[in-house]
């Protein structure tokens, strides 16, 4: 007779990527970028990521799409600005 021991299986992988897998190495091309737009320091961070609509979007409640196109609208960023904000604009999929 032929014993099978029961492993569990797994369902969900989850990855801390935000300061942990992917990291800005060189600050100054997000430094440059802030004067350019007239932002402070850190403050393009924080309306991609840790605004109240960057946060639903991390939920899942707005797409990343809808999430540029909010940073767009609110800043009056043209295309060609939008374009220019390299804040991890990559997806995990183009870094990879």
């Amino acid at each position: 007779m032929v014993q099978t021991t029961s492993r569990p299986i797994i369902r969900a992988v989850i990855f801390d990527i935000g300061g942990v897998l992917i990291r800005t190495q060189d600050p100054a091309p997000r430094q440059q970028m802030e004067a350019r737009l007239g932002l402070v320091p850190g403050q393009a961070e924080y309306i991609v990521y840790n605004s109240d609509a960057g946060l639903r979007t991390q939920r899942g409640e707005f797409s990343e799409e809808e999430n540029w196109r909010r940073v767009q609208r609110e800043r009056n960023l043209s295309d060609e600005q939008l374009a220019d904000f390299p804040l991890v604009r990559l997806t995990l999929q183009e870094r990879l």
